[in-house]
C-alpha cells in the first residue's frame, strides 16, 4: 500500500475509532490524538504512520477483552491531521481546528518531541485563546450534524474570534 493509501484508510478509522482533543497537561495545551480498539493491529499502523505510542487502555476484566490505545501529542498529532484532513468526513471540523490550534504552539528546547509550549511565558490573551479553542473542540464533540459546512458556521458563531480561522 502506498503511503497516500495508508492514509486514506487510516483517516476512516479514525473518524470512526479516534479522538481529536485538546488537553491541560501540567497547566499546558496540549493537541491529543488518539484511537482506542480490541486489537491492536490498526494502532500499530497509526504508529507506523506517525509514531506516538501504543499501549494498554483497559485491561481485560471478566467478558471484558482488553482495549488498546494508539496516541500522539501537538506536533505529530498536527501532522497526522493534516494528512488526513481531506479524507475525514465526521472529524473534518475537528481536525481543521486542531491543525490551527498548532500553529499557536511554540515548541522549544529539548521539549520539541514532546510537543510542549511553556504556557508561563504566554500572555493571558494567548491563554484565553488556546482555552477558547480547547472548549469549541470539546463541544464539537458532541455535535451531531455530520456536514462540515454546518460545524464550520456553529464554529464561526460560538467563537467570534476563530471566525478567521475558517
Amino acid at each position: 500500500m502506498t503511503r497516500q493509501e495508508k492514509v486514506i484508510w487510516a483517516a476512516g478509522f479514525i473518524d470512526g475509532e479516534g479522538s481529536i482533543s485538546i488537553g491541560l497537561h501540567q497547566k499546558r495545551h496540549q493537541l491529543f490524538l488518539s484511537a482506542t480498539q480490541v486489537k491492536i493491529e490498526p494502532l500499530l499502523e497509526l504508529k507506523e504512520l506517525w509514531g506516538g505510542l501504543v499501549g494498554i487502555h483497559r485491561k481485560a476484566i471478566g467478558n471484558q477483552r482488553t482495549v488498546y490505545i494508539w496516541q500522539v501529542v501537538t506536533k505529530r498529532a498536527a501532522q497526522a491531521c493534516l494528512e488526513m484532513l481531506p479524507y475525514l468526513h465526521v472529524k473534518h471540523a475537528e481536525a481543521e481546528l486542531a491543525i490551527q490550534f498548532s500553529k499557536l504552539i511554540r515548541v522549544h528546547g529539548s521539549r520539541v518531541n514532546r510537543g510542549f509550549q511553556d504556557n508561563e511565558r504566554l500572555t493571558k490573551v494567548e491563554i484565553a485563546e488556546r482555552e477558547a479553542m480547547r472548549q469549541v473542540l470539546k463541544q464539537l464533540h458532541h455535535e451531531l450534524e455530520p456536514t462540515i459546512l454546518q460545524s464550520k458556521l456553529r464554529l464561526a458563531k460560538k467563537t467570534p474570534q476563530l471566525r478567521m480561522l475558517l
